[in-house]
């Protein structure tokens, strides 16, 4: 990251949001516990996933994600996730998803350090450390397909599918 890139929403690095599914490795700068993105949004849908170091390791990792609109002066939240605690995680990883987003509006992802509660990991008792943090960020297009009810009526809002294409694994990596 070049020298202060993304440490605030003014200086937010551009990403783009993608059909699928793909990673971006990231790092915070030294000395932040706090990394900003913009991106301009190309579905009313989206799924922001963010993975970070795994448990166990005594090294700063991200807990927090969340996603707003408007300017920088004046971010309104949208979303915003944490890290489930769980003693014997594979991975740590936040899926958030939101739907109702305008096509072409600017969006401001925040990833973040700190938990909002304490966290008793070994991990989390080096948030205080200015070594940086290492994680990867995906912001995956999400189609929803609302298929006609039996007889073709109109469905009810409440029978939207994400479009299946063969995944293993659900959204938060369920099989």
């Amino acid at each position: 990251v070049a020298n202060g890139q993304g440490t605030t929403c003014n200086t937010a690095i551009s990403v783009i949001s993608k059909p699928t599914c793909i990673y971006q490795s990231y790092q915070t700068p030294t000395n932040s516990n706090v990394m900003w993105f913009a991106f301009v949004a190309q579905s009313v849908n989206v799924n922001i996933s963010v993975v970070t170091t795994k448990f166990g390791i005594n090294a700063p990792h991200i807990h927090q994600l969340a996603l707003g609109s408007g300017t920088c002066s004046n971010i309104v939240l949208i979303a915003d996730d944490e890290l489930p605690f769980e003693d014997d995680a594979d991975r740590l990883s936040i899926d958030l998803n939101a739907s109702g987003l305008i096509v072409g509006q600017t969006y401001f992802i925040r990833v973040k350090r700190e938990a909002t509660d304490t966290c008793d990991k070994i991990s989390c008792r080096a948030n205080n450390s200015s070594d940086p943090t290492a994680f990867n960020l995906c912001i995956e297009n999400v189609n929803v397909i609302i298929p006609l009810d039996f007889g073709l009526e109109l469905p009810a809002i409440n029978h939207a599918y994400h479009l299946n294409r063969g995944q293993l694994i659900d959204l938060n990596g369920n099989p």
